[in-house]
């Protein structure tokens, strides 16, 4: 595969960002800090080469990082912060791969990527924020059957609401 035909430098660049943002926020933990390294790794060498396979398996490292992270008791906040940074590696990288394989080295890619990577950023920053100030609402003793209760029975809810029908 020619240089060309593959993602742009700028999608891997931007693929690169959201990845940073994982791995900072992930390295107070030993553990998460490897796992978050390999996986960054593994995305930017997928996205380099436009191969989905290669990059599931770095989100995949990725997103084991902050589940380490998470079992391991890290600040709530900080794993919070790097599950976005695995979504939006993902999301940017799958982005950046398909529009290149769909438009090859037709017109500049960077405008639709760009635009792309905006509107995921924001959209990952206000799921963020509600997340954030869900969990700084409720009360820390909750046990947890009671949270995953309540989050099953949010999405048995979910079809009923016949969005867009």
């Amino acid at each position: 595969m020619s240089r060309a035909a593959g993602p742009s430098r700028f999608g891997v660049a931007m693929t690169l960002l959201p990845a940073v943002v994982c791995l900072v926020s992930i390295s107070g933990n030993g553990a998460g800090f490897v796992l978050a390294i390999a996986g960054t790794l593994g995305a930017l060498v997928g996205v380099e080469r436009g191969r989905r396979l290669v990059l599931g398996v770095g989100v995949a490292g990725l997103f084991a990082s902050v589940l380490v992270a998470g079992v391991a008791g890290y600040d709530p906040t900080l794993v919070a912060v790097a599950g976005s940074g695995a979504v939006l590696t993902w999301d940017i990288a799958e982005h950046a791969i398909g529009i290149a394989r769909q438009l090859g080295t037709g017109p500049d890619r960077r405008r639709l990527l760009l635009a792309h990577t905006v509107g995921s950023t924001i959209v990952a920053v206000g799921a963020l924020a509600v997340v954030l100030v869900g969990f700084s609402v409720t009360p820390r003793d909750l046990p947890l059957v009671a949270v995953v209760l309540l989050l099953a029975g949010l999405l048995a809810l979910v079809p009923a609401l016949k969005i867009g029908r």
